[in-house]
């Protein structure tokens, strides 16, 4: 007889739903965060936070675009904050003025 026979009903489902939604927040996490473990994603953070403060970062990171940007094509990012500055100041400029209010 195993502790799953000996549970009561309710508890045994509850167990069974924290499970799940353990399993789902996984899957969502690794889905969500997968680009943070390349190596071209610690130099594009390490190049941000030397060009830009952290309250410019947090208004970069609201908007969906950069981040799919940030996902798929870092190097273009990293070339660009190595060789044209000018750009990411434009780049916030735009994010500041299409600003969203949550």
């Amino acid at each position: 007889m195993d502790l799953g026979e000996k549970l009561p009903y309710d508890l045994k489902e509850y167990i069974e739903h924290m499970v799940a939604c353990s399993r789902i927040q996984k899957k969502i996490r690794n889905h969500r965060f997968r680009h943070c473990n390349r190596n071209e994603w610690k130099q594009l953070r390490k190049l941000l936070l030397k060009n830009i403060d952290h309250n410019d970062l947090k208004i970069l990171y609201e908007h969906t675009w950069i981040l799919c940007e940030w996902r798929t094509e870092p190097q273009s990012w990293i070339y660009m904050l190595l060789n044209e500055d000018n750009n990411l100041k434009e780049i916030l400029k735009e994010c500041k003025d299409y600003r969203f209010n949550f």
